[in-house]
């Protein structure tokens, strides 16, 4: 029978409908509460989510092949019918080639996205069978299927007379039995390829796990909560407990809906609502800015979640963790014998002298520990707009430990520490959260955006290092006052006749280091953006003559000096320029301090029509990244005058060339 926990929820809920309703209407409060217990009553979870099992899947095989040991198919199965018409999933199956009885499991993807063929395949190469399936159906049109004709059997999902066409309400709408939502369709879906994984007879029916990333990871929570054949789950980017992020007002999908709406979604769609139910080992995976999953918010289910549970963190903004390795490491352990993931077994918080805290924490596992981190905000904002420092921790004996300062920026101190063990697993620990005194002094400005007058230079800076007192500094830049000092930066910038020279000096005390060659995209670890348009004009359309360059240098062991820079033309970040050479630069690395960038880009290079002279204005945005002690992602930036902005030009600020 299956167990929830959205009767705990409901007390949350009616609280949240008294703070909209306001307290002049009590009496019609009181009523609505009657109404709720009611309901809550009536609210049958596990009929809601009712499997129809002996509805055929009429599988359509739509492509197949053998790759590298493994073999493949694109294929379209019958998931559900709804309003007269099959929901037809278009998935990609991917298992090893070799006999034999392999697990299986249901990988999910986030919005926008869709069925990964490049994802199956990895999970098989691991020796898992895998199906991705595709609920994204934003460029499905309406077929109005009709009994005795053909089904539906085309390389994207096809929900028939149900539209989605507003991606984002998609999520919410419930219809008159609250099975409208494209999640509803996405949950039968899952249930129902677990179940076709466990037909298969190359399968291990009793192993079959689930994954998913962002809205996938939400789903996967949902499902760990609903499916008792989920022997482990690993879901990234994604978390539950929607309740508060509503009644801050701070979820764009769910904000439009009314108090008593929210509680009709929340209570069938919230993976919290179902944490009881979540028995099988479960990986979460979290950054603690990520502007989808809420730190805060998985605090308030994860206690409740009964089976083993492990929880990585980034201290960033980071939409992230998008690697197979891990998922594959977790599900081995549990199924195969795979070596355990490290445990944090004791977290100490103690308060220093002068403002300073000392944090310790020990922790086992099957290998040894070989580094650990602490990450910290004080922050007073939402979880999505918080800044987060980190300092490595010093082993001592067994125990690490290590003594922070942090700035207080108004917020309580949150704190967290990470781990990682000599077979590459993370694990961090839930946030504590101390109450810091009101700040007395001013806190140190950090500057985010400015406009940027750059002065002539009377001979170049590179070859007469001098030159650089003449330039204005800009800085501190930081995105918070909380980490100056920690990830922070100053630049300055000159120019000549001939070029443009820029010098920036990055806090950093985690290494220059670039993500593994798996990696999705280089700027995912240490980095830095520069972005210039010559043409200076606001809102209006780039004319052939208008120039948008895109710079940026990173870390690279093969390249000369250690940087490797690589630039692209155009507003929408297309358009490799092939020759960089003119671009000259050099880093130089201060141990566990940061690092010095110092560059000469050639104004011919920039725009060959652009005329430097005093007066004239550029587009100058910049954007610093900065990579994580123990995983090799992007653990937070600097972003000055929009440079995250990339394919907006006329977003970026203003720099004015000057003679003084």
């Amino acid at each position: 029978m299956m167990t929830t926990t959205w009767q705990r929820a409901n007390t949350k809920d009616i609280s949240l409908l008294q703070t909209r309703i306001g307290q002049a209407a009590r009496w019609a409060v009181m009523a609505i509460l009657c109404s709720l217990c009611l309901l809550a009553q009536a609210f049958n979870a596990e009929e809601f989510w009712r499997e129809p099992t002996k509805l055929p899947f009429n599988v359509v095989v739509l492509e197949k092949g053998v790759d590298a040991g493994v073999v493949w198919q694109a294929m379209v199965y019958t998931s559900e019918i709804r309003n007269g018409e099959p929901m037809r999933i278009f998935a990609y199956y991917a298992r090893p080639a070799a006999k034999g009885k392999y697990p299986g499991v249901v990988d999910i993807h986030g919005g926008g996205g869709g069925a990964s063929l490049d994802g199956a395949k990895a999970f098989a190469k691991a020796g898992y069978a895998c199906l991705s399936y595709d609920w994204n159906t934003t460029q499905d049109p309406k077929i109005n299927w009709k009994p005795g004709e053909p089904l539906p059997a085309k390389k994207y999902t096809v929900f028939g007379n149900i539209r989605y066409d507003d991606y984002g309400g998609s999520f919410v709408q419930l219809g008159a039995d609250g099975k409208d939502s494209v999640l509803y369709r996405s949950v039968i879906a899952a249930r129902r390829g677990l179940t076709w994984l466990s037909q298969q007879r190359e399968v291990d029916a009793k192993k079959l796990v689930i994954e998913g990333h962002s809205w996938g990871g939400f789903t996967t929570q949902l499902v760990a909560g609903i499916d008792p054949r989920v022997k482990a789950a690993v879901s990234s980017a994604a978390a539950g407990a929607w309740a508060g992020r509503y009644q801050l007002g701070l979820e764009g999908h769910v904000k439009s809906h009314t108090p008593w709406n929210f509680f009709q979604w929340s209570r069938r769609y919230d993976p919290a609502a179902f944490a009881d139910g979540m028995t099988a080992p479960i990986l979460i995976r979290l950054a603690t800015t990520d502007f989808f999953g809420s730190i805060d918010t998985l605090a308030d289910y994860w206690p409740t979640i009964p089976g083993e549970k492990s929880l990585e963190l980034l201290p960033a903004s980071n939409h992230t963790f998008g690697d197979v390795e891990t998922r594959v490491a977790w599900f081995d352990h549990w199924l195969k014998g795979g070596p355990a993931f490290p445990t944090i077994t004791a977290v100490e918080l103690t308060p220093g002298d002068a403002g300073k805290w000392v944090v310790r924490v020990q922790a086992t596992g099957p290998a040894a520990m070989t580094k650990a981190t602490v990450s910290w905000t004080t922050s007073p904002g939402a979880w999505n707009a918080r800044e987060w420092g980190q300092l490595a921790l010093k082993q001592n004996g067994a125990a690490w430990e290590t003594e922070f300062s942090p700035v207080n920026a108004g917020g309580p101190l949150r704190v967290f520490v990470s781990v990682r063990d000599a077979n590459g697993r993370v694990v961090s620990s839930m946030p504590i959260i101390r109450p810091l005194p009101k700040p007395t002094a001013q806190l140190p400005t950090n500057l985010t955006e400015s406009n940027v007058a750059i002065v002539r230079s009377a001979a170049s800076p590179i070859t007469t290092p001098t030159e650089w007192k003449r330039a204005r500094t800009v800085g501190p830049m930081a995105n918070g006052p909380e980490v100056l000092g920690n990830k922070s930066a100053d630049m300055n910038v000159l120019w000549d006749a001939d070029a443009l020279y820029l010098r920036l000096r990055v806090d950093d005390s985690s290494p220059w280091a670039l993500r593994p060659a798996n990696a999705n995209n280089w700027w995912d670890a240490d980095s830095i953006q520069l972005r210039l348009r010559t043409d200076e004009k606001a809102n209006e359309k780039l004319t052939p003559t208008a120039q948008v360059i895109h710079l940026g240098w990173y870390p690279d062991a093969t390249a000369p000096g250690g940087v490797r820079v690589d630039a692209v033309r155009g507003a929408d970040f297309k358009g490799p320029v092939n020759d960089i050479s003119p671009v000259t630069t050099t880093v130089e690395l201060q141990d566990g301090a940061g690092y010095t960038l110092i560059t000469r880009i050639p104004w011919v290079f920039i725009d060959p029509a652009f005329d430097p002279r005093a007066g004239r204005i550029l587009r100058f945005a910049l954007l610093v990244n900065y990579g994580d002690y123990l995983i090799s992602e992007r653990s937070g930036g600097i972003d000055f005058n929009n440079g995250g902005a990339f394919n907006n030009p006329d977003a970026w600020g203003k720099a004015t060339l000057t003679n003084e």
